[in-house]
């Protein structure tokens, strides 16, 4: 087919990997809404384009934000995907999974101690933030 390995294909080969899990996150959502708001709402005379602007993107707004987080983690995590479709290029997974091979350094722990320090800030934000909404 001639395709080079690289970002491009990188991006192909997890996007479609990825997919499913983001699929299905909204799909277990879109089942939960009441299908009456949206008889209701076409009832009331708003236009299709309404009901998404107005009551399913607002709906969805946490699940776009659960499923890009978790897309997210899942393409860091995929290391193999990326090894057979990033050519001779390198990517920061590849290279901390190249680096655990050949034993653990300590840029590698330096690596996992921030990871873990976004993770507990990040969380802690978004408690405080629960909080006061």
């Amino acid at each position: 087919m001639g395709l080079q390995g690289g970002l491009l294909l990188t991006v192909i080969g997890q996007t479609t990997f990825i997919a499913s899990f983001s699929m299905l996150i909204f799909m277990a959502q879109l089942q939960r809404l009441d299908p009456a708001l949206e008889e209701a709402a076409l009832d009331l005379g708003a236009s299709h384009i309404q009901i998404y602007t107005r009551i399913i993107f607002p709906y969805l707004k946490a699940t776009f934000v659960a499923a890009a987080f978790i897309s997210f983690l899942q393409s860091f995590e995929n290391c193999n995907t990326t090894l057979f479709t990033i050519g001779p290029d390198r990517t920061m997974t590849v290279s901390i999974a190249s680096m655990i091979r050949l034993g653990l350094t300590p840029e590698v722990n330096a690596l996992a101690v921030i990871f873990m320090g976004i993770t507990v800030i990040v969380a802690v934000l978004y408690t405080m933030l629960r909080k006061y909404d």
